[in-house]
């Protein structure tokens, strides 16, 4: 019965813990031009689970206007995944 509760107890907390992170980074999707570097590297995966055209364009926004080079470094990943798994070729290259 103890190992029970215990168990219980386990799967209770992973399963709050994962919901309240879901939450968090669901909220500040949209906040890709935050000033809050935390906020923007949310953002930024929220992005990447989108994984659409317009979701390329705004990144190459995005990069123009950032200035972290950690940020940075993970948005030009995102881009290029995109872009090879969309097949999208950027107009005029």
């Amino acid at each position: 019965m103890r190992r029970l509760a215990v168990l219980f107890g386990l799967v209770a907390g992973a399963a709050v813990g994962w919901t309240l992170a879901q939450r968090h980074i669901e909220r500040h999707q949209q906040d890709l031009f935050s000033r809050r570097p935390l906020h923007r590297l949310a953002a930024l995966g929220g992005i990447e689970a989108t994984g659409t055209v317009e979701s390329v364009h705004v990144l190459r926004d995005y990069l123009q206007w950032e200035h972290h080079p950690v940020l940075r470094r993970r948005a030009l990943a995102i881009v290029g995944r995109l872009e090879a798994a969309l097949g999208y070729t950027p107009q005029g290259t």
